[in-house]
């Protein structure tokens, strides 16, 4: 997985992202991989976050997801967008409020 570059708490789960791109969700009360999401992102997964009922993560190719949480199925991109201007990274996504904010690198 190279270097973990993200993590975040959900109840009895840990989900951290990394350099290959991967999100693994974690067990806290064994420390168990009980999932691992393949090419999440192509590149650095940089931050992770609670919006609303969803996970949201930013990576380094410019691109946040949304992720259900939780259920007895498979995680999955719920959906996906680049915001103009943020081609070479998303650092950082923050929800206030009914809006989130992000900040991202212009080429």
């Amino acid at each position: 997985t190279n270097g973990v570059r993200a993590m975040l708490r959900i109840g009895p789960t840990v989900w951290s992202g990394s350099d290959d791109g991967s999100i693994r969700i974690w067990s806290c009360s064994d420390g168990d991989c009980t999932e691992i999401i393949e090419d999440a992102h192509k590149g650095s997964v940089l931050r992770l976050a609670v919006v609303r009922s969803f996970v949201w993560s930013a990576g380094a190719d410019g691109v946040i997801k949304e992720w259900q949480i939780g259920g007895n199925q498979r995680t999955t991109c719920i959906r996906k967008f680049a915001p103009p201007g943020f081609e070479k990274s998303v650092y950082a996504i923050v929800p206030i409020g009914r809006d989130v904010w992000s900040i991202g690198h212009h080429p």
